[in-house]
């Protein structure tokens, strides 16, 4: 027989009110009694304040599942590949970017044990395809795409030979812009 809990688990609507308890039934409901039901539902249309999002997720939190142990998560490498558009070169990273949009950001880990945490993307993609990335070494892109993922594309040096390279490169192309403008 399962035993109820003393206090009902949230709303599963996420609106931070307890759940319904049907102790005559012997059930723990997910919802508020009407909250399932989108047209009823007192946050239609509304959004939270901070600080309700704030209690809404400390609640959650400390909450355990009455039924389950709740939502089955993807593993790493299924969601990394959902926002990899592979061209006949690179792997393009197409998920969240830095605050300066050039390096892709993945986020790996979980919430409930504390281990989450973001990452640049084209790391993932070599630690999961090739290896450890060596103590003391970087990763340079071979195929100047700084969104690229191809860890075909990757290979480690160290920061002073990302740095030389990386000057190499803009003075080539610096280069080219110069002779391109003498043609012209």
């Amino acid at each position: 027989m399962t035993e109820l809990p003393d206090t009902p688990p949230l709303c599963a609507c996420g609106c931070g009110e307890e759940a319904t308890i049907d102790r005559r039934r012997k059930r723990v409901s997910k919802y508020k009694s009407g909250h399932n039901s989108r047209a009823n539902h007192p946050m239609q249309g509304k959004t939270h304040t901070d600080e309700a999002r704030q209690k809404i997720r400390s609640a959650r939190a400390s909450q355990v599942s009455v039924v389950g142990g709740g939502p089955a998560v993807r593993p790493a490498i299924d969601r990394f590949l959902d926002h990899v558009e592979k061209t006949d070169k690179c792997w393009l990273w197409t998920g969240s970017t830095n605050g300066n949009g050039d390096y892709g950001a993945f986020g790996v880990g979980s919430e409930r044990d504390g281990t989450a945490r973001v990452i640049r993307a084209h790391r993932f993609s070599y630690e999961h395809f090739i290896g450890p990335i060596p103590v003391g070494l970087e990763l340079d892109h071979t195929c100047t795409t700084p969104i690229c993922v191809n860890p075909e594309h990757l290979e480690p040096v160290t920061h002073a030979e990302n740095l030389r390279r990386g000057a190499a490169r803009r003075r080539a192309f610096r280069d080219a812009e110069r002779a391109r403008e003498r043609t012209n």
